[in-house]
This record gives C-alpha cells, sequence and structure tokens, in this order.
C-alpha cells in the first residue's frame, strides 16, 4: 500500500513538474523583452550577448557549478546543443568565480555550447533568477516565451523549440 501511495504522488509531483515546464508564465513576463547582457563565454574566450543569438531561438540555462541537479543536466544540454544544428542555440549562465567555472570545464573539454560566466550576478538578477537550475526560452525576437525553476525535462525543451522554428 505504502508503495502504491509512494508511487502516486510520485507520479503527481512529476507531472506537475512538467506541466509548469510545458505553460506559459513563470517569473519573467510573457513577451516581455529577454534582458540583454554582455558576457564572458569561458569555453570560446570571447564576450558574448544575447542580441548575438537573435533570428534563432534561445535556451538560456542559469546553474552553477556547485548544484548536483545543474551538473547533471548538462550532458542532456550539450546533446540539445549539438542536436540543434544551429537552428536555436543553448547557452549556459553561472554565477560562479570565473576560475572555478574554468576549472569545471577543464574536467568537461567535450562541451562545446557557450559556458557565460556571470560572478557578479547581474544578469542572474535581471531574469530574477531566485533557484538553481533556472530555463529561460526567448524567441527568435528576443521576447522571453517561458521561464521555469528545476531540472527542465529535455522533451519538453525539443517541444518549445520546435514551436519556436
Amino acid at each position: 500500500m505504502a508503495a502504491a501511495v509512494f508511487g502516486a504522488v510520485f507520479f503527481i509531483g512529476q507531472e506537475m513538474r512538467l506541466s509548469k515546464q510545458r505553460g506559459g508564465g513563470g517569473v519573467m513576463p510573457v513577451a516581455s523583452v529577454a534582458p540583454d547582457f554582455r558576457l564572458y563565454d569561458m569555453r570560446n574566450k570571447k564576450p558574448s550577448a544575447l542580441n548575438e543569438y537573435r533570428g534563432k531561438p534561445v535556451i538560456l540555462s542559469f546553474w552553477g557549478t556547485w548544484c548536483g541537479t545543474c551538473r547533471k543536466e548538462l550532458p542532456d544540454l550539450e546533446k540539445l546543443h549539438r542536436e540543434s544544428d544551429g537552428r536555436f542555440h543553448v547557452v549556459t549562465i553561472a554565477h560562479d568565480p570565473p576560475r572555478r567555472l574554468a576549472n569545471y570545464l577543464q574536467q568537461h573539454s567535450d562541451y562545446t555550447m557557450p559556458f557565460l560566466v556571470d560572478p557578479p550576478g547581474r544578469v542572474h538578477r535581471a531574469y530574477r533568477v531566485k533557484a538553481v537550475p533556472m530555463t529561460v526560452i526567448v524567441d527568435p525576437d528576443g521576447k522571453v516565451v517561458h521561464d521555469f525553476t528545476g531540472a527542465p525535462d529535455m522533451d519538453v525543451l525539443r517541444d518549445h523549440m520546435s514551436d519556436l522554428l
């Protein structure tokens, strides 16, 4: 009986999480212009700005090297980034000291998606990030489509991107 109750609670919780990821809204106003930023990309050693991605949808993934859930989702985000074949962008933004992020990336040199660093947290504040991981979906015109906190479901992200292409 306890296993059945646990299973039902788990199923309902999972469905609620997916429902929040599929729906519009979140902490960012839907259809608002996504705050622009210019941050340093630790992977390619160049500055990167949101407006450089205009014309294609963008998944912004706010995370931290100290966050276990965040680290677990990175391989899936990298896979999604590679699957996109340039049709959309997957961009990660970490609120970590640059040295810590550089050390992390040395151990994960197979990642090809952008790893932007936001040590002062200015961009995190602009996007109202209260907890990580947080995902923000931006349309090709630079407007917020949806945001949510928690580990993203990759199929839901694929659906969002498909709707925006």
